[in-house]
């Protein structure tokens, strides 16, 4: 910047200099020289400043936005760069062990552990796909201080953790943020001193609105790509739609509003009467220009909020839903959503969409826009399924075929029938 100033300044003295040698008439060159000497001598005049002003106002104002879009498309890079770690931690763990990681473990759920011990799947509970994934993401001190840890010492009662209620008797394990999780562009991604760390990025549970409690029945596979709560069985074999048609990992907000009527970006609506017979539109109503409709505010526990947590493992703190187009609203019809129906969208600080990671390990961008079908007038999701109303299951594990969420949704199922492409 003094060096542009320094090139401005020398231009307005030239200019300066030659008009007021073209107005000496009658003087001798001595005399000019004499005036050259004290016109440089003078400096410059209060016009002449002015000018100098307005022409850098108007430099800054041309580069700025361009400096700008430039620290932008770093900050995406760089998120690109992480949704394509993330997803190579997943094939590598695939090659060792011939399956992705569970979306979260749970004790007695599987007979045996695939990919990790039976001594993580029996005992650490809540803990999510992270924690096995971490050998291969160059994180194998973080993965070995885990699983040295005794499950008597660090879990409660309610069978939750103090690992996720108390971050400060963690080792500092829970409190450090791992870049890979993180979006550059995401002002709300950084954890305060003494905090939990955060996850800006979910994996792919589906097309379906789902019950984020136990999930005990392993016998039928979700809509996504990963299993819930149980041993693993998913890889790419069971991918039918095939690798580069599915949607692995996408960017999502960590939900730090807790109050009523939050902003979209980083809040969660709060709907007591959703539930799983709620057809998408339900959620997609509480927008009301950026900020949700919500009279329930969100629990202030942050632990059981999603993203806010980032090796919690509750379906709705790490999975997200192809139901909405990408940065539409999240909601949950209780002030836990840890516990609750919940729709969890994909959204981001990206400009017009968000980053998404295929199971073939490229990465897209997918635009707000995107094809999401045509929202029927039907208000009982399940009557527009085709299905019987039970309270017993729900219906991503007993619906099949097609999405009806167009593109989006199509791109959610793994195993839908589609071969629609990003």
């Amino acid at each position: 910047m003094q060096n542009l100033m320094m090139f401005v300044c020398s231009i307005v003295s030239v200019i300066t200099e030659s008009v007021k040698l073209s107005n000496l008439r009658g003087g001798n060159e001595a005399s000019r020289n004499i005036q050259i000497v004290k016109c440089a001598k003078q400096g410059f005049t209060l016009v002449e400043l002015l000018v100098v002003i307005a022409i850098i106002g108007v430099l800054i104002a041309l580069l700025l936005p361009a400096v700008q879009a430039a620290r932008e498309a770093a900050r995406r890079m760089q998120c690109t760069n992480n949704l394509k770690q993330l997803s190579l931690a997943m094939h590598n763990h695939h090659d060792v062990h011939g399956n992705f990681p569970s979306v979260f473990y749970q004790k007695n759920w599987g007979a045996t552990s695939t990919g990790v011990s039976n001594k993580f799947h029996d005992d650490y509970k809540w803990f999510n796909f992270l924690v096995p994934s971490l050998p291969y993401m160059e994180q194998q001190a973080i993965f070995d201080t885990i699983m040295s840890m005794t499950p008597s010492v660090y879990a409660d009662a309610a069978n939750y953790t103090w690992f996720f209620r108390e971050p400060s008797r963690a080792n500092g394990l829970s409190t450090k943020s791992l870049a890979v999780a993180l979006c550059p562009s995401n002002t709300d991604a950084k954890n305060p001193p003494g905090e939990h760390a955060r996850l800006c990025y979910r994996i792919n549970l589906g097309d379906m609105t789902f019950g984020s409690g136990d999930v005990s029945d392993f016998s039928d596979f979700p809509r996504g790509v990963f299993r819930v709560g149980c041993k693993s069985e998913s890889g790419f074999d069971t991918i039918i739609d095939g690798t580069s048609n599915t949607v692995m990992f996408s960017e999502s907000f960590p939900v730090v509003h807790d109050t009523t009527n939050p902003a979209l970006r980083g809040g969660i609506a709060v709907d007591t009467t959703m539930n799983t017979r709620s057809m998408p539109s339900v959620c997609l109503s509480v927008n009301n220009g950026g900020v949700l409709t919500s009279t329930t505010a969100v629990s202030p526990d942050k632990w059981r909020r999603p993203g806010m947590t980032l090796y919690f493992g509750r379906s709705a703190c790490v999975g997200f839903v192809t139901m909405l187009a990408p940065n539409s609203p999240s909601c949950s019809n209780a002030a836990d959503p840890s516990s609750s129906n919940v729709v969890i969208s994909a959204g981001s600080f990206h400009s017009g969409g968000a980053n998404v990671g295929l199971c073939d390990g490229s990465v897209r961008f997918i635009s707000n826009t995107i094809d999401t079908g045509k929202m029927p007038t039907e208000t009982n999701l399940w009557t527009y399924l085709g299905m019987t109303d039970t309270s017993s299951q729900w219906p991503w594990f007993r619906f099949t075929g097609p999405s009806p969420w167009g593109v989006w949704g199509a791109l959610g199922t793994a195993r839908g029938g589609e071969s629609t492409a990003p």
